[in-house]
């Protein structure tokens, strides 16, 4: 087994013993890995995206394949055992990276149509539901997903250029997730939103018209999107902000509007804890990497940070931060 999946198993296995509860003492100083190759062999042409369940003990990527391959790809893999060759989902095709989240034992894969509709497919057992679609929600850009109480959050960019978000309630075996009305959230954006669950609540994060990333908090007693702020020292970024929350710390990732003659864009972090406050601290890679698509984060319970890219060759990458 490679070292880093020994790695990463090991950190599910933590979070499995420590539980999911917020850290209460400011994180420590993380401990940054290198980059390396996820799976020799696969490649894509957009942000990979993986989650993790630990009630389930198991781990799902998901991919846009590269080139003209616009099937969308899957592995799904458990605590000891080595993730296979991407499986294919059949009959399915997307322009943007698709999405997948944990909730309640179960993955859910999110993705743009060609009608540019959002269509979902849940896992259940050794299969996979039939596509179903969100109703109301369309988008040219890639919808994301976050879990919040046993719940979907679902945010995309409308046709509009508004973003808008939805709460689902999976209802078991083969039936489609019971979706609630949509809320809009007050600001523009040209690229797909990226939304967490921090300690709790829901958070959002875009691109402005600034092009910079900003932030909005979710007002859980209103059930309404609050004003959005730029997140300090924000460098203009290319295309979407990601994110993450682990422990008491938010995670942005972005892209500079910097393209080498060689192609691909500065990777950016932002690291903010609640603990301390302030402004956070932005800082680019330290390998130097750059990719043409926004690396995606992932976080691991209270313990640690992945980030995962598409590298210059077209293959997936991945390093984790270790906080603790």
């Amino acid at each position: 087994m490679h070292f880093w999946k020994r790695w990463q198993l090991g950190l599910v296995a933590l979070v499995a013993a420590l539980g999911l509860g917020l850290v209460t003492a400011g994180t420590a100083a993380a401990a940054e890995s290198g980059w390396s190759n996820w799976d020799p062999g696969e490649t894509t042409a957009d942000s990979p995206s993986e989650a993790v369940s630990t009630r389930a003990g198991s781990t799902c990527m998901v991919w846009r394949g590269s080139g003209n391959d616009h099937h969308i790809y899957y592995v799904i893999y458990t605590a000891g055992t080595e993730p296979g060759p991407g499986a294919v989902m059949s009959d399915t095709y997307t322009d943007s990276a698709p999405t997948v989240v944990a909730v309640d034992g179960q993955f859910v894969i999110f993705h743009r149509t060609a009608e540019n509709n959002i269509a979902y497919s849940q896992n259940i057992g050794d299969f996979w539901t039939q596509w179903y679609t969100v109703p109301g929600s369309q988008t040219r850009t890639t919808p994301v997903a976050t879990e919040i109480n046993g719940r979907v959050a679902l945010a995309w960019t409308g046709l509009d250029g508004v973003p808008r978000s939805r709460m689902g309630s999976l209802m078991g075996s083969f039936s489609p997730i019971d979706w609630v009305s949509s809320q809009q959230a007050p600001i523009m954006t040209q690229n797909a939103p990226a939304i967490i669950n921090f300690a709790g609540t829901l958070v959002m994060f875009v691109r402005n018209s600034n092009q910079r990333v900003a932030w909005a908090w979710h007002d859980g007693q209103l059930d309404s999107w609050g004003q959005f702020s730029q997140v300090p020292n924000s460098p203009a970024t290319n295309g979407r902000p990601t994110a993450a929350a682990v422990g008491n710390t938010i995670d942005v990732a972005a892209l500079s509007r910097d393209e080498s003659a060689g192609g691909g864009y500065t990777i950016n972090r932002w690291v903010w804890n609640a603990a301390t406050g302030g402004a956070g601290q932005w800082s680019q890679d330290p390998q130097s990497w750059r990719s043409r698509s926004v690396p995606t984060l992932m976080a691991i319970g209270a313990v640690a940070v992945w980030m995962f890219l598409r590298g210059m060759d077209n293959a997936i990458y991945q390093k984790n931060f270790q906080s603790f």
